[in-house]
């Protein structure tokens, strides 16, 4: 019986991994449909392809293929990306499922937490066209988006399970990057796409897959801030007071906002 459940577990942590990018390419053929070219199979070529991986198969000028990739640096770091980013996503989805069967999930925190994947994905996505396109501008910003939401999605992971202790700690750096996030994007593309108005139909829906989770990353802590009485009781005497956490928070915040202004 364990066997099964295991195998079950297996199967369903793999579907995020395996339907995400497929659903996502079907949005965008909704969207984009009308930049879409239908192609000729018989006469389709492609004329910038290497060919290193069909060797003496298929030299030069190649005919029409459903996939194909050419043998350079950048190609190995979105291979390794993606076999990261699969891995991690298997394993947590996987973990999570577990922790459902077993009755041990916060769903509050769990929520936040799933709802952190569009972050995630559409992080990955980034760094792929950014290799592909060899197309950096936004570089650098997108690596603090990225590793602060790292580490915020980290927290809850941890946390989503009942029998972990909650500390004042958690719930705080979640809404310190939730916040720096929010006012980052207030004053980048979200003010001007979303509340503007002046976005395309694809990017309204992004900033709002981007915003609602750092919202919930905000309101949800403070709301069990607020439930636990400013926090569960640590054991820790060194516990610092809550001016002094509110404080450091706003330094956090603060200080995020100049970084992503530099970058």
């Amino acid at each position: 019986m364990a066997a099964i459940s295991s195998k079950r577990v297996q199967c369903i942590a793999l579907l995020g991994p395996v339907l995400i990018p497929a659903i996502h390419i079907l949005i965008l053929e909704k969207f984009w449909s009308d930049y879409t070219v239908n192609v000729s199979r018989e006469h389709c070529t492609c004329s910038c392809w290497d060919t290193v991986f069909k060797g003496p198969y298929e030299a030069g000028v190649a005919r029409y293929k459903h996939m194909y990739f050419n043998a350079t640096e950048n190609t190995f770091k979105i291979w390794a990306l993606t076999v990261v980013c699969t891995i991690v996503f298997y394993e947590c989805a996987k973990n999570v499922i577990r922790l459902c069967l077993d009755g041990q999930l916060r769903y509050d925190v769990v929520l936040m937490f799933l709802l952190s994947v569009f972050s995630h994905y559409y992080s990955w996505w980034s760094f792929v066209n950014y290799w592909n396109d060899d197309f950096y501008s936004q570089w650098n910003h997108q690596i603090f988006f990225t590793i602060t939401e790292l580490y915020s999605t980290g927290v809850l992971y941890v946390i989503c399970d009942r029998r972990k202790e909650i500390k004042k700690f958690h719930l705080y750096s979640v809404i310190a990057v939730g916040l720096t996030h929010m006012l980052a994007a207030g004053f980048d593309q979200f003010v001007i796409n979303v509340i503007g108005g002046s976005g395309f139909a694809h990017q309204v829906i992004r900033d709002l897959f981007l915003m609602i989770p750092d919202i919930l990353n905000v309101v949800i802590p403070l709301l069990k801030l607020k439930k636990q009485k400013l926090a569960i009781k640590t054991h820790y005497t060194d516990d610092p007071s809550s001016f002094r956490e509110v404080l450091l928070l706003v330094v956090i915040v603060v200080s995020g906002l100049i970084i992503v202004s530099l970058l």
